[in-house]
């Protein structure tokens, strides 16, 4: 492991174990307590060139996590999946959008290294229900572990209580059901998402000499990442005295669609004509490129 990596193994973490230990007659080392803390923090990447492009720096950070994360939650279940192969599957918010290029790919490579199976599935589009029958599809196929960019903080829910209640380790990546993550057992995050938010009013307020009207043309109405970092965008201009000349005039939703992410932004154009940035925290060809 290499410096700046840290796997914080409570005892969420070897819920795996403790199911494959039950299968196989042996003892569980340690009870899960659901009510503990989250269970992966973000994994520092350093030394990459000024050149390292940004979907490769991605597909690293997250094939490090994930080849820390499995290995650690998986550890003790060696003896009770050594017949046969892990099946991980990966349900992304939905089909279509590049974004989750860099993290199959961080799947694939992990996988390579752990010896597992992969596939990744995703509904057409991105609506708070639309992962239910790809995730029970997915209990029915006897998965060992599902991971998940979740459409919705709770709609979700049962579904992955069934997942976990069959013994499937259930992992949300890229995004967590915030104030449901009892319904999970890990988290794998990119990035520190307390600060992806007021980071991106940084870099708006750095691109507009900090003054002038700005909106947010963002994913769907219930995408638990996006609407953790516009919380966090909203609290940082309303309460930081550096952004008192910034105003937020608009928060739209495209549904990570380029029809829609494109008509929302001609009129986030033509409904406010003094206009100086958007935020987009969206997948990059979905929102912005179409009207840029």
């Amino acid at each position: 492991m290499a410096a700046g990596d840290r796997v914080d193994r409570h005892d969420c973490c070897q819920r795996a174990s403790g199911r494959a230990a039950r299968r196989t007659g042996q003892p569980a080392d340690r009870r899960h307590h659901r009510h503990q803390s989250h269970l992966f923090p973000h994994p520092e990447v350093t030394g990459y060139s000024a050149g390292y492009n940004r979907h490769n720096r991605r597909k690293d950070v997250f094939k490090k996590a994930l080849v820390l994360g499995l290995a650690a939650g998986l550890a003790l279940a060696t003896t009770a999946f050594a017949a046969d192969p892990l099946k991980i599957v990966y349900i992304g918010k939905n089909t279509g959008n590049p974004y989750f290029d860099s993290i199959t790919g961080g799947f694939v490579d992990a996988c390579k290294e752990l010896g597992c199976e992969f596939e990744f599935v995703a509904p057409a589009t991105a609506e708070a229900t639309s992962q239910i029958p790809f995730i029970e599809a997915q209990i029915q196929r006897g998965v060992n572990v599902i991971g998940i960019a979740p459409n919705s903080p709770d709609a979700l829910n049962q579904v992955l209580d069934d997942a976990r209640s069959k013994g499937i380790l259930v992992l949300t990546v890229n995004g967590d059901l915030v104030g449901n993550e009892q319904h999970r057992d890990a988290t794998i995050l990119p990035v520190d998402f307390t600060k992806t938010g007021p980071n991106q009013v940084e870099l708006m307020g750095s691109m507009i000499g900090y003054k002038g009207e700005i909106a947010i043309l963002s994913a769907t109405t219930e995408a638990p990442d996006q609407n953790t970092w516009i919380a966090a965008m909203n609290d940082t201009l309303k309460n930081d005295a550096k952004y008192k000349d910034m105003t937020l005039v608009a928060t739209v939703y495209g549904d990570d669609q380029p029809e829609k992410s494109t008509t929302e932004m001609e009129a986030l154009l033509s409904n406010y004509p003094n206009l100086v940035g958007v935020i987009a925290p969206t997948a990059k060809w979905a929102a912005s490129q179409p009207s840029l």
